[in-house]
């Protein structure tokens, strides 16, 4: 009777590592072995696949990984830092995993710099544009997750599930991707309701379209040849056994423009970029918010991008996108509130079309139009949905929005048409 007690048990103990839904969640943190800083957006992939994650700013991650690659290898990669490698059945034998890295040192000896010129870096990055980017129809699944706070406490959340039909790199337009939506799930709305209307700005059709700078290959031409930004070499580091160019460009001091200060991740082999993160902050003087409502008055405090792009047979695709905006509102009885805005996604699945294939996406929402539709809610599909791991949470996103009720809730009370 204990023998068969004792064999049940460990069955029991068993079960989360067997995969019940057929897949295994590899969660855990990405530091640095020397200094034990968090190492945000490192690449988290299966070896010879589309499929991966980012981690986010904190270093985590969490990635789903389907049964039938169990026995392939899982790699990280990360700026700056010495890639690691796992067979993927071997990480199953632990729930969590808290991981270093150790960094990668560049040693000018070992690089031939064929261009030290740094504004001939981005104009070599920039012709190679169409060499090096994906510019034909391609279609990808998508996670999508907004969140807001007002005055420091997590407001409201947003998370879907989506296809995308994107007609190329090199399409800036607003219709340049064509988004399905599949699923649509929503928190409570905490904020104050004077300014609701504004904040969510940010949607799958600002991030992924022509309103998306680091895509918008016309305007960073144009802004290059026009001169208004001064550019340095910050560094060059390894991206596995590859070194890249880290290209500062700083918009001057005398152009009065909302413009942002870019940073370019140029690799150095063939100049195409892998990374690109903008910044607004020293140009928010030069913004003019229109169609504020009544007496309101409102100033955007904080603008950051981060768009990762990663190689697919040959080709940069968008890997993982973040997009950050802060707000400071003032009524007409001189009230005053904080908020902030954080969009992210994931991109998974990519599947670029031969010239005569008809994309499968349906677009079901104008792409002009930066809201998110509604639906209903299924909890069977997100419970089988494998994206929706690929973020995780922030620390305290949970604590603050479950006021009323819990977040399971609240998507079945806010799911109805």
């Amino acid at each position: 009777m204990k023998r068969s007690f004792f064999l049940v048990y460990v069955l029991f103990l068993a079960l989360p590592l067997l995969g019940q839904d057929n897949y295994f969640l590899f969660r855990g943190e990405l530091h640095s072995a020397k200094s034990d800083q968090a190492i945000p957006w490192a690449s988290v992939y299966i070896k010879g696949t589309s499929l991966g994650v980012a981690s986010n700013e904190s270093g985590r991650f969490e990635f789903s990984i389907d049964e039938r690659f169990f026995s392939d290898s899982l790699l990280i990669r990360a700026l700056g830092y010495k890639s690691v490698g796992f067979v993927i059945a071997d990480l199953r034998k632990q729930s969590y995993h808290n991981l270093k890295l150790d960094e990668r040192v560049y040693q000018l000896r070992e690089l031939t710099v064929v261009s030290p010129n740094p504004e001939a870096i981005v104009k070599k990055a920039l012709d190679n544009w169409n060499k090096t980017f994906c510019v034909s129809n391609y279609e990808f699944d998508s996670f999508y997750r907004q969140t807001q706070k007002e005055d420091g406490k997590f407001a409201k959340l947003w998370e879907c599930s989506l296809r995308g039909l994107d007609h190329g790199y090199n399409n800036s337009k607003r219709g340049s991707v064509d988004i399905e939506y599949l699923q649509i799930r929503k928190s409570n709305d905490y904020r104050d309701s004077r300014t609701r209307w504004l904040i969510g700005f940010f949607k799958p059709q600002f991030i992924f379209t022509g309103e998306n700078h680091s895509r918008n290959k016309g305007l960073l031409i144009k802004n290059f040849t026009k001169q208004i930004c001064t550019y340095e070499l910050d560094s060059v580091r390894y991206l596995d056994n590859e070194t890249i160019y880290i290209v500062d460009g700083r918009v001057k001091d005398d152009v009065h423009e909302f413009l942002f200060d870019t940073r370019f991740y140029i690799r150095t082999s063939d100049f195409a970029i892998v990374q690109m993160d903008f910044n607004g902050n020293r140009k928010l003087d030069f913004t003019k918010p229109t169609g504020i409502p009544g007496k309101l008055k409102i100033k955007m405090t904080d603008y950051r991008s981060t768009f990762v792009f990663k190689e697919v047979e040959g080709k940069m695709f968008m890997y993982y996108l973040n997009v950050k905006g802060s707000f400071n509102w003032t009524d007409q009885a001189g009230n005053k509130i904080y908020q902030e805005e954080n969009s992210e996604a994931i991109i998974q699945n990519i599947h670029t079309l031969e010239r005569k294939e008809k994309s499968k996406i349906k677009s079901n929402f104008s792409n002009r139009n930066y809201g998110i539709p509604s639906g209903s809610y299924d909890p069977t599909y997100w419970k089988d949905y494998k994206l929706v791991r690929q973020i995780p949470y922030g620390n305290t996103v949970v604590r603050d929005l479950e006021r009323e009720a819990s977040l399971e809730e609240q998507f079945i009370k806010n799911g109805s048409k």
